[in-house]
């Protein structure tokens, strides 16, 4: 048994813009609650309610077997202005420069094999600019794109 109570009685009403920053030690249930905000967690009482879409960033990060840039741009449209500054952002400017064939090497099962920082980094370049974000952790050095 945990000695703190998991998602109980738990009510927050946010306006949009407004920051909210869910801490607490292990088991407390930080991921259940981004989670269930997700719905991939059942709701047993209450509701949530969102307005707009929703970004989530896990904790996992995994590629795609393709370029480098497929994996940033994740199925959507290129724009040079963007991309470059979502590489910059999210510290792929260096990472890129020692690839062999910069973006455009192959990562994954046919390609160069990522680092655990550079997973990272690249999932977290394919976000998207949606009203609401969830992750269970971020870095300072991820400003706002």
């Amino acid at each position: 048994m945990f000695p703190f109570p998991t998602l109980q009685n738990i009510s927050a009403r946010l306006k949009a813009g407004d920051l909210l920053a869910v801490i607490g030690p292990v088991g407390a249930g930080k991921s259940s609650l981004l989670m269930t905000i997700l719905k991939e967690l059942p709701l047993l009482s209450g509701s949530i309610e969102t307005v707009g879409s929703i970004s989530y960033a896990s904790q996992e990060s995994w590629s795609f077997n393709t370029s480098v840039q497929n994996n940033i741009l994740f199925g959507t449209e290129y724009n040079e202005s963007r991309y470059q500054r979502v590489v910059e952002v999210c510290a792929l400017e260096r990472d890129i420069e020692l690839f062999p064939f910069g973006d455009k090497t192959l990562v994954g099962e046919r390609g160069v094999q990522l680092s655990g920082g550079q997973k990272a980094r690249i999932t977290l370049a394919r976000f998207k600019e949606e009203s609401i974000g969830l992750t269970p952790h971020t870095d300072s050095q991820y400003k706002n794109m």
